[in-house]
């Protein structure tokens, strides 16, 4: 077992890759028959609703001793197969509205990170642009070297 001090020093080497939210929508906001969050919260008041807690689990961690911090935005959620299935979209589209209501969780995110970074030096915070990174993929797959088989299609 390490002593405290052993503690604090691995945890200030170790990156913790955080990847929130992205059920937060799935499973509870995007299913009204259940839940009924999106009943109670506009798509930017769910959103700053995710990213108080969000906030509040990274300074958390930090509390702790961990200074290095990778936040994953949430991807094109209206791309995926569950989403695709509801048929709110025509053929070969993604739920336009579903990818909307995203943008301001992940601007939230973003300036999140800009605001821990200027709060607490020694620690270092990386936004991930999960949604960029995997829109470009989907809009661009021969750019990444292979056909990749759209389920889009």
């Amino acid at each position: 077992m390490m002593s405290g001090g052993n503690l604090s020093q691995y945890l200030a080497k170790s990156i913790a890759v955080m990847v929130f939210g992205s059920n937060d929508y799935i499973n509870n906001y995007l299913l009204p028959s259940i839940y009924s969050s999106s009943y109670n919260y506009s798509p930017p008041d769910f959103a700053n609703l995710l990213l108080n807690r969000y906030a509040r689990q990274i300074l958390a961690l930090h509390s702790v001793g961990l200074r290095k911090f990778v936040v994953a935005g949430i991807g094109p959620l209206g791309c995926i197969p569950n989403q695709l299935a509801t048929g709110q979209a025509p053929p070969g589209r993604c739920v336009d509205y579903v990818n909307q209501m995203l943008g301001t969780f992940n601007e939230g995110l973003r300036s999140l990170v800009n605001l821990l970074n200027g709060n607490h030096p020694g620690a270092i915070f990386v936004y991930g642009n999960t949604y960029g990174i995997f829109g470009d993929i989907l809009n661009n797959p021969a750019t990444y070297g292979k056909k990749i088989l759209h389920f889009l299609n």
